[in-house]
């Protein structure tokens, strides 16, 4: 089917709540950033402005093109404006998309009455399910909570998750990572390169798998002029210029993983003049452009354990890191692929228009 005119229900917290919004004025703090902004905030673009529907109204801030010195998720502004419509306006609007798109963080009982209306008027349902499920990770019982206990043809017609383990994918379950960027919010400067390689990041040894701190530290102890940067808390997050100049004046970013594999990293090293991307093998579904070892990035094993992941062979990844610090134009390359790839299938409006296919693809 052709989806022309589409509903969507966001999270609950990209929705303006009064209270959030003068706690942040009283603090000389920026509203809240919420990265469902960038999975899919292009749908304006792609259908029109008059085309996309949302239920409630987003913070300002989303649709700013002015970046903050402090913010750390640039992608997170300049997105397009939806018709924001309310909840009296709910019927008139069902009677006239094609589809709904219900974000998994909408809140329960939002999801069933949408659903439920969805459903009474047979529109085909979408649901959009983007936090980090490190949980999922070697559980047994992960058919059944993949779909956090939304069924197929009851509830959804297609589901959009970003924390898809690998071979779950399916015609109705589809994957969404890495997580997307806006271009268009980035200001890179060409600076000579002077760093090996560069880390940023949260320590967070409680919650992210052991590989981030077990390759960050192999880094900072076998490579030469690596610049690693960490942090306890967001306070000491570096400014967005000094962030960007680290990026740019690197030959190699890391970024490991997190809680989950995914990270804001992956594809803002692609936007970095010449720097080149080195993560770990993916070990969730990917959408979009795939990460090839030695074609558009550097990739490590890693090896799971008892449900989190380890760094599976450091002396080869020494060994990889050595080589390619030795053999600048194989890594220029590598970084130009890279930087292609987002461009071409990484960035906001891609993913929106990956939304839109899928859909028309499978209702």
């Amino acid at each position: 089917m052709t989806v022309k005119k589409l509903l969507f229900i966001p999270s609950q917290r990209l929705l303006w709540q009064t209270s959030t919004a003068l706690k942040s004025w009283l603090l000389g703090h920026e509203l809240p950033h919420h990265a469902e902004i960038q999975y899919a905030g292009d749908l304006p673009t792609v259908l029109g402005h008059d085309n996309v529907f949302v239920l409630g109204r987003y913070y300002p801030h989303v649709f700013s093109n002015k970046i903050p010195d402090q913010c750390s998720y640039p992608s997170c502004h300049g997105a397009p404006r939806p018709t924001f419509i309310s909840k009296s306006q709910l019927n008139h609007t069902l009677s006239q998309i094609d589809a709904v798109l219900i974000s998994s963080l909408a809140g329960q009982d939002t999801i069933k009455e949408i659903i439920a209306l969805a459903r009474s008027r047979e529109l085909p349902i979408a649901i959009l399910d983007m936090p980090d499920y490190d949980t999922l990770y070697g559980a047994k019982d992960l058919s059944e909570r993949l779909t956090l206990g939304y069924q197929i043809g009851r509830d959804f017609d297609l589901y959009f998750k970003k924390d898809l383990p690998i071979g779950h994918r399916t015609e109705h379950i589809l994957p969404f990572s890495p997580i997307p960027v806006r271009p268009q919010s980035y200001s890179f400067n060409n600076l000579p390169k002077k760093h090996s390689i560069f880390y940023s990041g949260r320590k967070r040894e409680d919650q992210s798998s052991p590989e981030r701190a077990q390759i960050v530290n192999l880094v900072e102890k076998e490579i030469d002029q690596a610049n690693i940067v960490t942090h306890d808390a967001r306070d000491t997050f570096s400014s967005a210029r000094q962030y960007w100049d680290n990026l740019a004046s690197t030959y190699i970013a890391l970024s490991p993983s997190g809680r989950c594999w995914d990270s804001f990293r992956h594809c803002e090293v692609g936007l970095a003049p010449a720097t080149a991307l080195m993560a770990p093998q993916p070990f969730i579904e990917t959408a979009g452009p795939s990460l090839i070892d030695a074609k558009n990035c550097l990739l490590y094993d890693v090896t799971l354990q008892s449900g989190r992941y380890y760094l599976a062979n450091p002396n080869e990844v020494i060994s990889k890191l050595k080589y390619y610090l030795q053999h600048l134009d194989q890594l220029a390359s590598i970084a130009a692929q890279w930087n292609q790839d987002v461009l071409s299938g990484h960035t906001i409006l891609a993913r929106s228009h990956y939304i839109i296919e899928s859909m028309q693809s499978v209702f």
